[in-house]
């Protein structure tokens, strides 16, 4: 992993993935040769898979960051919403029926 310039942390599930994924551009790059079309350096495909890699898993933190503040929004409307009812409620019972009858 090391020659190739990839990144060389995580598990061994990452590393292998990360590994294949080198292997497949790579010989990507040898067909693109072999038809005399435009090569990309080895060291190259390591930077674009290491930024794809990259942008990945901020864009996953940011979303579950997202969706934690979305989760907390509705749980304290919820709660909202019941110190509301509760705190009516005690004011209907302090102020009486006239009061009710009055609004």
């Amino acid at each position: 992993v090391e020659k190739v310039y990839l990144n060389k942390n995580g598990d061994a599930k990452t590393l292998m993935k990360r590994h294949k994924e080198f292997i497949i551009r790579h010989n990507a790059q040898i067909d693109a040769y072999l038809n005399h079309n435009e090569m990309v350096s080895d060291r190259d495909i390591a930077r674009k898979i290491n930024q794809e890699e990259t942008k990945r898993i901020h864009s996953n933190f940011f979303n579950l960051a997202h969706k934690k503040c979305k989760q907390q929004t509705i749980v304290e409307k919820t709660k909202q919403e019941q110190r509301f009812q509760k705190l009516i409620y005690g004011l209907n019972q302090r102020m009486g029926v006239q009061y009710r009858r009055k609004r």
